[in-house]
């Protein structure tokens, strides 16, 4: 073998150590794409379950807070049923009470008059109307006399918030 041969010989011996190196580097870095690959579309099927997972979630939520607002609708025109029914109620009791404050002396103190001014006495008609007529004029003075207390205690307490 000559000179050349030889040359051309390790010449040859270094390409394919090179080329053998090179091949073993090239196959560990692509085992080491594949794992990371591997990892990857792992870390992929991860986050595929937890994106579904939180879909459902949100449905379901979604879903509850529909149902929520129904229910508080609900809640909304049955308090404003309630508020309507008690409105009615306090202007009942205003008309009943204003009424029982106005006209009850007119009845009470007539009749009381006349029962008393006629006890053990024969009938009279004339006694009996003078009774009436005395008996309703008690009962528009104590009206009066109440329609003005009402009144001056409304104006005490007006007077107080105003000054609080």
């Amino acid at each position: 073998m000559d000179e050349r041969s030889k040359e051309s010989l390790e010449l040859l011996g270094t390409f394919m150590t090179g080329l053998a190196a090179s091949s073993a580097s090239l196959d560990a870095q692509l085992q080491e794409s594949r794992l990371h690959a591997v990892e990857l579309a792992h870390r992929q099927l991860v986050v595929e379950k937890s994106l579904l997972k939180m879909q459902d979630l949100s449905a379901e939520l979604s879903a509850r807070h529909v149902e929520h607002n129904e229910l508080l609708s609900e809640a909304t025109n049955r308090t404003h049923e309630i508020v309507d029914q008690l409105g009615r109620f306090a202007s009942l009791s205003t008309v009943f009470s204003s009424v029982s404050f106005s006209f009850w002396p007119h009845i009470v103190f007539p009749v009381a008059s006349l029962v008393a001014g006629s006890f053990g006495l024969s009938p009279s008609v004339f006694r009996n109307l003078g009774l009436m007529a005395l008996g309703e004029i008690i009962g528009l003075g104590f009206t009066k006399l109440n329609f003005t207390s009402i009144g001056h205690m409304e104006h005490r307490v007006a007077s107080n918030r105003t000054s609080s």
